[in-house]
Parts: structure tokens; C-alpha cells; sequence
């Protein structure tokens, strides 16, 4: 829309083009000129090149100290995908589901699918009911987090004593094989087919088990493997699915997922950036300062015990592509205004004074742009528009302070803009007739 709409739109309205028109003398340039001696940005970001200039190593000292504290935070960083968790605690759901814990005991379904390896262990036969009797037995009384199960066998049982007259000392399972498949011919299959399959080779048991974080899950996790490995016996085998196992692998699948995502960003802005450089020392230096505002803010997360989950880990990507867009301007403005290492400073203060201001003005509006968020009221949306709006400042920061300080010490290979490009042209439609204005030219 900037480089096509704008023009155009620009074009068309001709009081606009005539004032600038007469104002210019024909002309218009593609700068200002001079800039204004009272604007109170471009002193700020003068006094900031100045300070870059005479405390480089200072700047890097500092820099070498956040490092250190993002290594320390990332090592701490955790995963969460509880969505429970995400919601505030006057939040009426959360507040329906601690009450339904409370009263009822668990709200989040763990479910293991039993399997026969054959017709002579399905669960027709007592023995393989019984089976999962112990299993739900043991892992009730041994996992905190389950509070209630119910499988076929829980069924056979209730449907046995009301057959004998509800008697107590009937809740139990059959002995009798041929006794087991009349209660199935007789038994609703809808409910069946919530609990075995129909050839009766699977069954489900069905633990209700509370909230809790990833860590207690895969502790959990890796306490009910051991327990199986040891009473499961060679006959069937168990495999565990519902939404505490999905959480889990989530929790892989979000490592995975940031690590490709980052990845491909990273590779396809270092390509950008090379073209942008067409210097690979330059290129190097200037990926520091895109990648050490996504690093501090994960180790910030680290820091305030704050997880990667489903929202946070697109903070990686997204502020990799925004940060870029500064580094690019700087780097297109030091190509353009500079002469020699020996010049460097000179080259420097040249940027900041024709590029600093809109480099700053782009990210200040980004940051309101994503500070919106925290007003959401759901944690990660929030955490995500605060994290989002601290890097983009922190890539500004590290554009303005660390990059220069770079260049000023590594003197990487910089290739200046080619001066045929700064060479005057005037641009003409087809016909030959002027296009917009009379006197559009490029100067150096």
C-alpha cells in the first residue's frame, strides 16, 4: 500500500502536487535538508550517538552483563500448556472447575486403552477383568492427582449384583466366562461401546484426575510406566491418550514448533540481510542485535517464572521479523553516508541524524501497538502483548547502542551504495508526459 496506493493517491490530487510543486520551485527533493535545530527526538538521539562513540566499550560491557543474566534465565525457562492456567482467578469457569474438584473430585479425564494380544485374554474372561481391577486399584491409591475410575470392569461388577439381588458380597466379577458374555448380550450398547470395542479385544479405563502443572503430569507419566512394566504382564498391552496426555505432548510439539519456527525465520532474514549488507562480516554483526532481544526476553521469562506455551512461542518469530526492519534502515543509512573506517564516527552521527528518527518513531508505534494486549483478559494474550512490546523497544536499544558499538570495534567490511544510484533521474510516463509532476528528480 506505501509504495503503490500512496503515490498514486498523491498523484491524483493535484492541489497537493501544486502546492508542493511551487514550494520546491519545480523541484522536490527527497530530503528535507536541513534538519530543525528545536526538534527535541533528533537532539536525543544525537546525544545517544555521541555517548555510543566515546563509551563503545562500555556499551559492550553492558551488553556482555545482559547476556550473561539471559543464560542464567533461559535455564530456568519452563513449558506450560494447563489452560486452566490461563485464565484469572475470578474467572467464572475456573471458578466452576476448582468447585467441581472440590465437591466431585477430578475434572480432567486420563484415559488408558487396555489391549489383548489375542482371543484367549480379550475381556470376556475373568481373568483379564480382574486385570484391570488391580491396575485401577493400585494407581488410585499411588497417583495423588486420580481421584475416581471406571472401566468394564466396574460395569460387570454393578450389573453382577443387581442379578443377585443387590447383595453386597456379589459386587465383584464373575467367575464364569459364559456368565460375563450374557451380561453383554443383555447390556445397553451405548455404553458398551463407550468402554470396549466390539470384538472385545480393548477396553478403556477412564481416571479423573485434577489440574495440575506439565512437571507433576510427566512425573505422573513416567510413575505409571514403571508401575505397568511390572504388573501389566505379557499378555496385554496399555496405551494412555486423553487431555492430561495431550498436554504433555503438547509441551514436546511446543519445543519442536519454536525451534523449526525460529529457524526458518532466522535463515530467510540472514539471506535478507546479506543482500541488504553484501558484506558477510557485516552480515554477522548485524544479526546480534535481531537475535539478542528474542534471547533476553526468554530469559526474562525464565527470570518471572513465566512458561512458553501456545502464545508465547510465537514471540521468537515475530519479534525476529520486526526487529530486522530497524537494522535494515541502519544499515542502508551507514552503506549510504559512509566514506572509511577511519571516518567512522562521522558516518555514524550521518545515520542517526537521517535515520534514527524514523527507526525510533516505527517502534514506539509497534510497542502501543502490542501493549494494547495486556487489557485482554485472558494470561497468555496478556503476557504475549508485554513480552512482544519490550523486545521491539529492546531491539530499538540494541540498534541504537549496540550495533554502532560493534561496528566501531569489529571495523567490518562495509561496500557503499553505489553513486550512479544518487545520480539525478527524472521519471516520465510512457507518452512522455511528465508522471505527477513536472520536476521530479532524485538528487544526491
Amino acid at each position: 500500500m506505501t509504495i503503490t496506493f500512496l503515490p498514486s493517491a498523491l498523484a491524483f490530487s493535484k492541489k497537493v502536487v501544486q502546492w508542493m510543486e511551487d514550494f520546491y520551485g519545480g523541484q522536490i527533493p527527497m530530503t528535507s535538508g536541513k534538519k530543525s535545530e528545536n526538534d527535541t527526538l533528533l537532539k536525543i538521539l544525537l546525544g545517544l550517538c555521541y555517548f555510543v562513540i566515546g563509551n563503545y566499550k562500555k556499551v559492550l560491557i553492558g551488553f556482555s552483563i545482559i547476556i550473561v543474566g539471559t543464560v542464567i534465565g533461559i535455564s530456568n525457562l519452563k513449558y506450560e500448556t494447563n489452560f486452566i492456567n490461563y485464565l484469572p482467578d475470578s474467572n467464572s469457569i475456573k471458578q466452576d472447575i476448582k468447585s467441581l474438584q472440590n465437591k466431585f473430585g477430578g475434572s480432567v479425564p486420563f484415559v488408558a486403552v487396555a489391549k489383548a494380544k489375542s482371543s484367549e485374554y480379550d475381556f470376556t474372561h475373568p481373568d483379564s477383568l480382574k486385570l484391570l481391577e488391580k491396575i485401577q486399584g493400585d494407581l488410585i491409591r499411588e497417583v495423588d492427582k486420580f481421584e475416581t475410575s471406571f472401566s468394564i470392569m466396574d460395569y460387570m461388577k454393578e450389573v453382577h449384583r443387581a442379578f443377585n439381588e443387590n447383595k453386597v458380597e456379589f459386587y465383584k466379577i464373575p467367575d464364569d466366562n459364559m456368565v460375563i458374555l450374557d451380561y453383554y448380550l443383555l447390556s445397553d450398547r451405548r455404553i458398551m461401546g463407550r468402554l470396549v470395542s466390539p470384538d472385545k479385544m480393548e477396553a478403556t479405563i477412564t481416571f479423573q484426575a485434577k489440574w495440575g502443572s506439565n512437571e507433576e503430569a510427566k512425573s505422573e507419566a513416567i510413575h505409571i510406566s514403571e508401575y505397568l512394566e511390572k504388573n501389566l504382564g505379557e499378555n496385554h498391552t496399555i496405551n494412555f491418550t486423553g487431555l492430561t496426555t495431550l498436554y504433555v505432548k503438547m509441551e514436546h510439539r511446543l519445543k519442536q514448533s519454536l525451534i523449526r519456527s525460529f529457524s526458518v525465520a532466522f535463515v530467510i532474514i540472514l539471506f535478507m540481510m546479506l543482500f541488504v549488507c553484501r558484506s558477510f562480516s557485516l552480515t554477522l554483526l548485524c544479526m546480534i542485535p535481531n537475535l539478542l532481544p528474542i534471547l533476553v526476553t526468554i530469559g526474562i521469562m525464565g527470570w518471572l517464572k513465566l512458561p512458553l506455551d501456545v502464545s508465547t512461542i510465537m514471540i521468537a518469530s515475530i519479534t525476529l521479523g520486526i526487529a530486522v526492519d530497524d537494522t535494515i534502515h541502519f544499515v542502508v543509512g551507514l552503506r549510504r553516508y559512509f566514506v572509511s573506517h577511519d571516518k567512522i564516527n562521522a558516518s555514524l552521527l550521518h545515520v542517526f541524524r537521517e535515520v534514527g528518527k524514523p527507526v525510533t518513531v516505527t517502534s514506539i508505534v509497534l510497542f502501543s501497538g502490542f501493549i494494547i494486549l495486556l487489557f485482554g483478559s485472558i494470561l497468555p494474550t496478556k503476557t504475549f502483548g508485554a513480552l512482544s512490546s519490550f523486545a521491539i523497544i529492546f531491539a530499538l536499544i540494541c540498534d541504537l547502542l549496540l550495533l554502532p558499538a560493534l561496528i566501531i570495534i569489529f571495523k567490518p567490511k562495509i561496500i557503499p551504495i553505489d553513486d550512479a544510484q544518487k545520480s539525478e533521474v527524472s521519471y516520465k510516463r510512457p507518452s512522455g508526459k511528465r508522471f505527477g509532476l513536472k520536476a521530479m528528480q532524485m538528487k544526491k
